[in-house]
């Protein structure tokens, strides 16, 4: 084998060595430019990462909200049921605080009326009291008077 000087002519050696110092210089620079992908693609597949986990926490807090609001929802319910049971014991103890003052009335009322019958029935025995009186004088004058004839 000859050796490459032999080869190829001397002016095209000085090519190729330009040639060559252009493929190193690209060669450089095609790996710069893949060593700064290289870090842009794992800085976008870590800030991918970040992304996903803080995806993931939200998605666990929003369900953690999610079952807190469906207890608040339910405990709201069970709060209106109470106040509906509360709101109907009212209404049942106001119609039977209704029902006892009418009946109070009523007692109050009959109270008056034994009131003026005790009165009227005092003024009779008053009265029947006067006429017994009167009676046993006059069976006294009587039985003075028989005496007179026996």
């Amino acid at each position: 084998m000859r050796p490459l000087k032999q080869l190829v002519p001397e002016s095209m050696v000085g090519g190729f060595s330009v040639v060559a110092d252009e493929v190193r210089t690209l060669s450089v620079r095609t790996h710069d430019a893949t060593s700064q992908i290289q870090k842009s693609v794992n800085y976008i597949l870590s800030s991918l990462n970040d992304v996903v986990d803080r995806m993931k926490s939200g998605n666990e807090k929003s369900q953690v909200c999610v079952s807190d609001v469906e207890n608040v929802s339910n405990q709201i319910g069970n709060i209106l049921a109470l106040m509906d049971q509360i709101s109907q014991l009212s209404h049942q103890i106001s119609t039977a605080a209704e029902e006892q003052a009418m009946v109070a009335k009523e007692i109050n009322s009959n109270s008056y009326q034994i009131y003026d019958a005790a009165k009227l029935n005092l003024k009779e025995i008053n009265t029947i009291t006067e006429t017994m009186s009167d009676m046993t004088e006059n069976s006294a004058q009587l039985v003075n008077l028989s005496k007179a004839f026996t």
